[in-house]
């Protein structure tokens, strides 16, 4: 398995734990950073990664950066969305949109790569 694709699974895992977090509204940004990079480093030692490798780091850059640019993200998906809606989509599948979105917005990932990693992932988690 390549880097990236473990690095977008860890984040993947940090973004559905982080989505059951409610009263994060409530608290300072760096508390919330703080909660989320707790909840990274669980889940990269439940997976066996480095906290200061390339995955970690790239896993962390997502999730920071998903999470900062939520709105448009998730006003890209609602746009797409065809006799759905966008609160009905489960919490799981919704970060993987989340992260395929991201990484053809923001990171210029080729869509058709970005949809791959997706679905392959979607298989193992979905």
């Amino acid at each position: 398995m390549g880097l990236r694709r473990k690095g977008r699974e860890i984040a993947l895992q940090t973004l559905y734990g982080i989505s059951f977090e409610d009263n994060y509204l409530l608290e300072s940004p760096k508390e919330v950073s703080l909660k989320h990079k707790a909840i990274l480093d669980n889940i990269a030692s439940v997976n066996k990664v480095k906290i200061n490798g390339s995955i970690y780091k790239f896993a962390w850059e997502m999730i920071s950066e998903i999470n900062k640019q939520k709105v448009a993200i998730d006003d890209t998906i609602k746009s797409h969305l065809d006799n759905w809606h966008f609160d009905k989509i489960a919490l799981l599948d919704l970060n993987l949109l989340r992260v395929a979105v991201y990484e053809i917005l923001f990171l210029q990932t080729p869509p058709p790569i970005a949809i791959n990693e997706a679905v392959e992932i979607a298989k193992k988690f979905c």
